[in-house]
């Protein structure tokens, strides 16, 4: 409903005032805030999408993440808001789709401190991110998933995972 507002308030600070946007222009800004808000849907879609399938019964499974965090979340150099940190997990998420490198994508924008890769071992499970560790046990070799942000299971930010082995 918030992007519902944020739309509609948009349209109408376009069209205000007679120094107003061109047509050209406001079709432009329109098409921004649209094209936004899908990401931000799917982005939040594959999260429902992810955590609601069984996991695998693999022993062990090799994930690589891009972690975007933001402001107050634990990692102190992140200076971003939340709000701005779940765009931007979204944006990525679009650049994934349309066949960019994760890995590449990972060494630039994950805000993640340590290698990016991790081998995981049921036994050993319980010293990640529970939100991290459940995506990792649901994906397909070579598929990505999401764990969102939530304060209890995923409370460093974004974690857009996809499964190596």
């Amino acid at each position: 409903m918030k992007w519902l507002i944020g739309l509609l308030g948009v349209w109408t600070l376009v069209g205000c005032g007679p120094n107003g946007l061109s047509e050209k222009e406001k079709r432009s800004v329109r098409e921004k805030v649209v094209r936004n808000n899908a990401s931000l849907v799917a982005l939040r879609e594959l999260g429902r999408e992810i955590a609601a399938r069984p996991e695998h019964e693999a022993h062990r499974v090799k994930v690589a993440h891009i972690l975007i965090s933001f402001a107050g979340a634990g990692i102190p150099e992140v200076t971003r808001s939340r709000i701005e940190a779940e765009k931007e997990a979204a944006r990525i998420l679009e650049r994934i789709e349309s066949g960019e490198d994760f890995l590449a994508l990972m060494r630039v924008h994950s805000d993640d401190s340590g290698p990016g890769v991790y081998p995981m071992i049921q036994s050993t499970r319980s010293q990640m991110v529970p939100g991290f560790g459940a995506v990792g046990w649901r994906l397909k070799i070579g598929e990505v998933g999401l764990a969102p942000y939530d304060s209890k299971k995923s409370p460093y930010g974004w974690h857009l995972i996809k499964r190596l082995e």
